[in-house]
């Protein structure tokens, strides 16, 4: 694990995140697609 992640993870388990941090490091663990994020080859347009 990065160092800049190791702090968050401390920070977390601290309690000593804002709600929206919080809320940003649970949607981007979920697994999920984030928005405007898309595989190569599948974008709605051409990028290059």
């Amino acid at each position: 694990m990065g160092s800049a992640a190791a702090l968050f993870v401390e920070m977390l388990r601290a309690g000593a995140l804002s709600a929206g941090m919080r809320q940003r490091i649970e949607q981007a663990a979920s697994g999920e697609a984030q928005p405007g994020h898309y595989r190569r080859g599948e974008s709605p347009i051409e990028i290059w």
